[in-house]
């Protein structure tokens, strides 16, 4: 690995759940009918991220085998 590439860092992101807090008019829905209950947020940080993405790929396939 390069030096430069050990000074980057990869961040991925994910989110699971409704986001939205708000209705259109701007008032609270926490709580109401048809507003999710939970909300995730992940983060991984990943030093070698074409290993991961690999053996993600490998990963699916045999899934979908």
């Amino acid at each position: 690995m390069t030096e430069a590439a050990k000074d980057t860092i990869h961040y991925f992101v994910d989110e699971a759940g409704d986001p939205t807090l708000f209705n259109r008019k701007g008032h609270l829905i926490i709580g109401d009918d048809g507003c999710s209950n939970y909300f995730i947020l992940g983060k991984m940080e990943i030093d070698e991220p074409a290993e991961v993405e690999r053996e993600l790929d490998g990963l699916r396939a045999e899934l979908l085998g």
